[in-house]
């Protein structure tokens, strides 16, 4: 038996049609929900991009990050992400695992963040295929693009920003050979992996790892991609980059419009070399006795919609559902659920021990806190889950919607049984609620408040404070990211007294 895994990033939920979405188009995903146990509630223990993978990397949780490494050390680019860094060397990991009982593995990615300095992602790995060149990955040199190209891509109201045009100068130079849609990324991660399968042929058993950067920002799917959603030529700027704060005073409607057809093309996208992979894996015959699972890390706000809050930017404050709930299906290949919904509540690093269950492979004890999506499905064993992103935690039970700092403040609930889409906080009308789920998420931080989760609260979006100071992530962007450095790995140590929380 093998196991795929296809990582998607910054897949929104309910922008596929297996979800319910009845406006973009995704036949593919659509197909693969009907052969497979399609997941509902299932969320990360720790957001956003490299603690998702650390997760499903090691099938164990970040939250509460007390062995993050501070990535100021490594990049003037992003603040500091408690639990964004290397996977710890005393976690084996899913591919150390599956090699050590004789299966072949295969990573293929262009998710360039797992291989900044310490990036030990690929560890266990037989062979690695990295392809780079998304988002600011400092691969091309910026000086070919034309002022005017920059000014193209950028809303109207933002075209004076230095940050910004640094930005999207560097995403425009990594993309100028790659407009057609043969040559895009995610087409080429997906022929590769169709590659890989056919190449792996005389290979027993296998474990791959597909971890597509698309549809990440920036959005610049191919023409014909965004006419799928906007056909008119009728706007003056083609923004790509969304503005991490509320949208209105920094997109024009018409800009608002542009930017969400970019976003759902290039979801499409995805969608079409998706279907491409799972095409090669059953021409090589091998679908018939291979595990697939699809699983998103997280989604984003467009501006669309109460789920949204007004935003259009991922943010761990608010915590939206557009960004924190997961995109996850599971295709047994005995057919087991296939075609079925599952609305229990389960963590995205639970897949990782479903899968070594699947394989009949011994699960270790750092594996511990994972339960089989399988098994499991009809009756799991979680009452909620708990998302950390920086000092903010978000709790989700079958009814409620909550999130706050983890000392509570900025708190707000939702009714998810009467007003699923959030448009209405009632956490002044229901403090002991808000108090309850205060307290799941200090029991699962394991009842001691985490001191050295303090500092983060003083960086824009990561406390409990709205911040609407546009383009905020991308100010931070001064030098080249730096890739395939070494520095001697550091733990944080926690910061104050801790107190037991009761």
């Amino acid at each position: 038996m093998n196991v795929v895994w296809i990582i998607v990033d910054s897949l929104r939920q309910d922008y596929i049609g297996a979800y319910g979405n009845e406006w973009i188009k995704t036949p593919h995903m659509d197909a693969f929900a009907k052969e497979s146990i399609v997941y509902t509630r299932c969320m990360a223990d720790a957001l956003p991009t490299l603690q998702v993978r650390r997760s499903l990397h090691t099938g164990s949780r970040v939250y509460p990050a007390r062995d993050y490494c501070d990535t100021s050390r490594w990049s003037k680019v992003n603040p500091p992400h408690p639990g964004w860094g290397a996977i710890p060397n005393r976690l084996p990991t899913m591919a150390e695992i599956f090699q050590q009982n004789g299966y072949f593995t295969g990573f293929i990615t262009d998710c360039y963040h797992q291989f900044k300095p310490n990036g030990n992602y690929h560890r266990g790995f037989w062979s690695v295929d990295f392809l780079r060149g998304q988002e600011v990955d400092p691969f091309r040199p910026p000086g070919a693009v034309a002022e005017q190209q920059v000014d193209y891509h950028i809303p109207l109201s933002s075209r004076d920003n230095p940050a910004l045009r640094r930005w999207v100068r560097m995403c425009l130079a990594n993309r100028l050979d790659s407009l057609q849609e043969d040559e895009q990324l995610v087409a080429r991660v997906f022929r590769s992996a169709g590659v890989w399968v056919h190449q792996t042929i005389a290979q027993e058993k296998f474990f791959l790892v597909i971890d597509s950067f698309t549809p990440h920002e920036p959005w610049l799917p191919p023409e014909s991609y965004r006419r799928l959603y906007d056909p008119d030529d009728d706007c003056e700027s083609n923004p790509i980059q969304p503005a991490y704060c509320k949208y209105e005073g920094i997109f024009t409607p018409r800009e608002l419009k542009r930017i969400q057809a970019n976003y759902a093309g290039y979801v499409t996208l995805f969608d079409r070399w998706f279907g491409a992979f799972m095409d090669s894996l059953k021409a090589s015959g091998r679908l018939h006795n291979t595990l697939v699972a699809l699983v998103s890390d997280h989604g984003h706000c467009l501006g669309q919609g109460t789920r949204d809050m007004g935003y259009l930017s991922k943010q761990g404050y608010p915590a939206t559902r557009s960004v924190f709930d997961l995109a996850v299906m599971i295709r047994h290949p005995e057919g087991e659920g296939a075609g079925t919904y599952c609305h229990e509540i389960f963590y995205n690093f639970d897949l990782s021990r479903t899968s070594l269950e699947f394989a009949g492979i011994k699960v270790p004890e750092t594996m511990n806190d994972g339960v089989n999506m399988i098994e499991k499905r009809t009756k799991s064993p979680r009452d909620h889950a708990t998302t950390q992103w920086g000092a903010v935690v978000c709790v989700r039970d079958h009814r409620w919607w909550y999130f706050s700092d983890v000392w509570g403040n900025g708190a707000r609930l939702y009714d998810l049984e009467n007003d699923p889409d959030t448009a209405n906080d009632v956490a002044g009308a229901n403090p002991e609620i808000c108090r309850k789920m205060l307290n799941r998420a200090w029991q699962d931080a394991g009842g001691q408040c985490p001191d050295h989760l303090k500092p983060y609260s003083k960086y824009p979006g990561q406390g409990a404070e709205e911040v609407n100071k546009p383009y905020r992530t991308v100010a931070f962007i001064k030098d080249p990211q730096q890739l395939f450095c070494n520095f001697e790995e550091e733990v944080a140590e926690p910061k104050g007294n801790s107190e037991v929380w009761t």
